[in-house]
């Protein structure tokens, strides 16, 4: 389909998804043989199995839904879907953004920009006064990787200490926590724990620091998405593809039906969410989405509450 433009129509046929891949494991960006992240949902599944008898998707004037098509949908789908709650399925590479004391994120490129593929992500708060132990949560789940972790000074933007060797992180509910068992840069005090020895050595003087994070969110591999995720998103993807599909079988027909026997033929135009091509499938699937929406959508997005 050639002529066609729009991220959609993108011809980009990659099923290994080195894209996504190399989000999770950055360092291997240019390797001549890229990581592989995996296929969650192929088209072929969609055509053989979700769309069973319809396989061509194509419509009445000849047109036809190609399988770049359908992989891009997906992924709008799975994109869309991880956003709404609050979960990353895909993969996403975040950079911590650069300080005032520098000159971007020189420590990356010489012209201090990140990659294409990542995104920015704001510096995280940091108050010795106001924390018994380095702690924080980040501000997107699931964790796959941390990439960097530390302490910045809040006078020359250096670091005062490295975290990421010394964290016990709790992926899935995206919170990180170090433990120090002596003296940051020494082994000279006495064994401390937390923040004990931090301030021992007078660096408690009410001046805030800041969290350098750099980290992905997302599964590591296509395999370790939960079936009940990839089941809700077939469902969503389903019924986009019919409500479009359907459309393009007999334009503004709601249904076409015809007797055996004495010669009868009846033809709706009236259409609603039951009365369509696919109508009752589309109906039926969502139904289903929003039982699950109900019940299992607090597992991943979490249960929120506000107070007065």
């Amino acid at each position: 389909m050639n002529g066609y433009e729009g991220q959609l129509n993108s011809q980009i046929e990659d099923y290994s998804y080195s894209d996504l891949a190399i989000k999770v494991y950055p360092e291997k960006a240019k390797d001549p043989i890229p990581p592989k992240w995996g296929c969650l949902f192929h088209p072929d599944e969609a055509r053989r199995i979700m769309f069973l008898g319809n396989e061509p998707l194509m419509t009445t004037r000849g047109t036809q839904l190609e399988n770049f098509q359908l992989k891009n949908w997906i992924d709008q789908t799975v994109l869309s879907f991880q956003d709404q709650i609050e979960w990353d399925i895909y993969p996403r590479l975040w950079r911590h953004r650069p300080t005032a004391y520098s000159q971007g994120r020189i420590d990356l490129s010489p012209d201090g920009m990140i990659e294409d593929f990542a995104e920015w992500e704001d510096l995280y708060d940091f108050d010795a006064t106001k924390s018994s132990r380095f702690l924080v949560r980040l501000r997107r789940k699931n964790v796959a990787r941390v990439h960097k972790w530390i302490l910045q000074s809040p006078w020359t933007g250096s670091t005062l200490i490295d975290l990421k060797e010394r964290m016990t992180p709790k992926y899935k509910m995206g919170l990180l926590e170090a433990v120090f068992v002596r003296t940051p840069w020494a082994n000279l005090a006495p064994q401390t724990i937390g923040l004990q020895a931090w301030r021992g050595l007078g660096s408690n003087q009410g001046f805030p620091s800041a969290y350098q994070i750099d980290y992905t969110t997302g599964y590591d591999h296509a395999n370790r998405v939960p079936r009940e995720l990839k089941e809700i998103i077939t469902k969503f993807f389903t019924i986009c593809v019919m409500s479009s599909f359907g459309d393009g079988i007999i334009g503004g027909v709601a249904n076409f039906s015809t007797s055996v026997g004495v010669v009868h033929e009846s033809l709706g135009t009236t259409m609603s969410a039951t009365s369509a091509f696919f109508g009752a499938r589309i109906k039926q699937l969502s139904d289903e989405i929003k039982d699950w929406w109900k019940q299992s959508k607090g597992r991943y997005s979490g249960i929120k509450f506000g107070a007065l």
